[in-house]
């Protein structure tokens, strides 16, 4: 037994606390709880507006910034990347890189981008 141990047990001892040492209180083991049928539905919801409607300078989600909004919003109380991935798997969503799409606000948008592909080809 290390030295820290033998003192640390003599603390609790000289403190009257010495089923602290003898029966010391165990962490959760096993499953997590398992998410309410509500958290689920709110957590794929946060999934269907864009990362910029929370604050977020980006127009496509990361696990993490879904992990962190669902955080703040109070959908959930602590959740982790990885956990929220096993979440969304479980239900039926992948989590794929989103493709870049060229867009823009001009009118003559579409025309142009004809144009310019016609003269790629």
């Amino acid at each position: 037994m290390h030295i820290e141990s033998v003192r640390y047990v003599l603390r609790q001892a000289n403190r009257g606390a010495l089923e602290s040492v003898l029966y010391p209180r165990q962490e959760q083991r096993g499953p997590k709880p398992r998410l309410e049928a509500a958290q689920i539905a709110a957590l794929l919801g946060l999934m269907h507006h864009s990362p910029a409607d929370y604050g977020l300078a980006t127009q496509r989600w990361t696990l993490t910034d879904l992990a962190e909004i669902a955080i703040r919003q109070g959908v959930i109380p602590a959740i982790s990347p990885s956990r929220l991935w096993r979440v969304l798997t479980a239900h039926g969503r992948s989590w794929k890189q989103a493709k870049r799409r060229m867009t823009s606000p001009d009118p003559e948008y579409e025309e142009k981008k004809g144009a310019v592909s016609s003269l790629s080809r």
